[in-house]
């Protein structure tokens, strides 16, 4: 058993794949979303260098690997960079030793470590190595009709999808323009310039103009940003449609307002409703880690759903259990780590 990075030569990779198509195999079009969330990925420094940890068995097999991808956060208005441990996966029946080195090269060299989700066996590893629960993010729905939450309370319960309310249409309707709330909203297809907010005291993950253009003006999977026309108080929001639970729901994947502008806040969550009444879905789905986030979405008639998702670092910020309580810690959303790219597969 031996462990060591990714390679770049063609064959390295190659195999890499096909481990992923192994062990993933819902995933659509690993190959090119590995090329694209991994390799184009703004932060990283060299792309023949990608933070890909790798375990490997008899017959020089993979057997495990551990991928950290390299992003940048700000806290007090000062940048910094982390790593999102993410596709942490070792296949059963292979030696503990394995997950276990892995694991303690990833948190341990590649430092602030972040992850949001973890599973249970890799949450109690993660802590274990010295990482601790900074926040959550919770997940919220707002059902277009009654009968969802009881639909969605029957696929938790019956693990699986038992109902398909009609097929998906390719016929999109999000408009160039947009008015909810007395804020007006532009669709985009190419983004010229954003400056990056500060909220007090949290961590911020950061959402630059590069890391805008990478994330959401992408081959990989479409997405619809809406900018608003207000220069002393821009905001935005990112949406995408998908299946999740036998359901099509819009999926509110990313926003940002200015500190605590809740008038931006209420007329992001007034305007993806309307664009899921226009497209037949079922929902709007979101996901928040701030207490203001999480007061706005309950005004506006969404429903927390689900485990909500830790948010587990070894960043060296001290917070009290009291401060991690009240959920004004860290602002995320479902744009960060993978949890947008995870999300209705």
């Amino acid at each position: 058993m031996c462990f060591k990075l990714l390679e770049s030569n063609q064959g390295a990779i190659s195999e890499f794949i096909r481990f992923n198509k192994k062990v993933y195999s819902n995933r659509k079009d690993i190959k090119k979303r590995f090329c694209w969330y991994i390799l184009e990925n703004p932060v990283l420094e060299d792309k023949e260098k990608p933070n890909v940890l790798l375990c490997f068995g008899k017959g020089s097999k993979i057997v495990g690997q551990y991928l950290l991808n390299p992003f940048e956060w700000s806290f007090r208005g000062k940048k910094h960079k982390g790593y999102w441990g993410i596709d942490y996966f070792v296949l059963e029946g292979e030696s503990g030793v394995c997950g276990a080195v892995l694991a303690r090269t990833a948190i341990r060299n590649y430092r602030p470590y972040f992850t949001i989700g973890p599973s249970e066996i890799s949450k109690m590893i993660c802590l274990a190595l010295g990482t601790r629960t900074v926040g959550s993010l919770k997940k919220f729905i707002w059902p277009r009709n009654p009968a969802i939450p009881l639909l969605i309370g029957i696929s938790l319960i019956v693990k699986r999808r038992p109902f398909l309310i009609r097929q998906e249409s390719n016929d999109d309707k999000f408009p160039v323009r947009l008015s909810c709330n007395g804020v007006k909203f532009r669709r985009i297809e190419e983004l010229d310039g954003w400056k990056e907010y500060h909220w007090k005291e949290t961590i911020e993950l950061s959402r630059s103009l590069q890391f805008l253009r990478w994330r959401f003006f992408n081959k990989y999977r479409k997405y619809y940003f809406y900018l608003t026309s207000n220069l002393a108080k821009p905001s935005y929001f990112v949406v995408r449609r998908c299946f999740w639970r036998g359901l099509i729901v819009l999926v509110i994947v990313d926003y940002r307002t200015a500190y605590r502008d809740y008038d931006s806040w209420q007329a992001i969550l007034h305007a993806a409703k309307v664009l899921a009444r226009l497209n037949r879905c079922d929902g709007v789905i979101t996901g928040s880690s701030h207490e203001f986030f999480d007061k706005g979405l309950k005004r506006k008639s969404f429903i927390k759903v689900g485990r909500e998702s830790l948010i587990l670092t070894n960043c060296e910020i001290c917070f009290s259990d009291e401060v991690i309580e009240k959920r004004e810690i860290i602002y995320a959303t479902m744009a960060d780590c993978d949890t947008d790219l995870c999300f209705g597969e």
